[in-house]
């Protein structure tokens, strides 16, 4: 039994080599201000999922402020991670569901980089016509996650994919949180020249806000669609 960086105590969670339910505190309380704002039977999207720490939180976080009608749509490419977050969220009866796919915009197979972090079991996926993890849009399962209330991505390179995949979604989300790494990151690893950009320029299609960013172990661009 572990407790998040809210000090609630998660039934079956292992910690990690990163201490992963007490990171990213700055953007776990931020999202979790913005939770209670939403309005009823709104979704909470975490596209790029992890080990679920994230989601697991402020599932959590929803349940003890008795916001159980807010569902909460986990999207993570690697099996093992679902299979935890499944178990996690089974464990403490959490209105979590888990898509094993990665997201994007078009419906390719991917396969990782090859780039995978020991310690931190992170990595990023690359298109492979023999790969063997199929890519989503979020557009083609629109009707089961809308409306979207917060959708938070951390796809380690892909959320420029993973935004004009869901350019239908978009319209009846709320808010959209994003990672954008550095242009050197983004270059070392095969991605843009510029995510910062690439989601700004995609964002721009829309009649949103861009707020102020969430810096956190990454920065987050943040827009409000109006």
């Amino acid at each position: 039994m572990m407790k998040t960086v809210f000090k609630m105590q998660l039934d079956g969670w292992s910690d990690f080599p990163d201490n992963q339910l007490l990171r990213c505190k700055i953007q776990k309380e931020k999202e979790s201000n913005l939770l209670l704002t939403l309005p009823k039977n709104f979704s909470y999207l975490d596209i790029g999922s992890h080990y679920g720490d994230t989601i697991l939180t402020l599932a959590l976080f929803a349940k003890k402020w008795d916001r159980r009608d807010i569902r909460f749509f986990a999207f993570e490419p690697n099996k093992k991670k679902c299979r935890h977050i499944k178990k996690i969220a089974r464990l403490n009866r959490l209105n979590v569901t888990v898509y094993n796919y990665c997201v994007g915009n078009n419906s390719d197979m991917v396969s990782s980089d090859g780039l995978w972090d020991e310690s931190l079991g992170c990595c990023s996926y690359i298109k492979n016509d023999d790969g063997d993890i199929k890519t989503i849009r979020l557009d083609s399962i629109k009707n089961q996650v809308e409306p979207v209330g917060i959708m938070h991505i951390d796809t380690e390179g892909w959320e420029s994919e993973v935004l004009t995949g869901a350019s239908e979604l978009i319209y009846n989300t709320i808010y959209i949180i994003a990672e954008c790494w550095l242009p050197e990151q983004s270059i070392n690893r095969g991605f843009s020249d510029d995510p910062e950009r690439d989601i700004i320029a995609i964002m721009k299609k829309y009649d949103c806000e861009q707020l102020d960013d969430i810096y956190d172990c990454e920065r987050n661009l943040v827009f409000k669609v109006k």
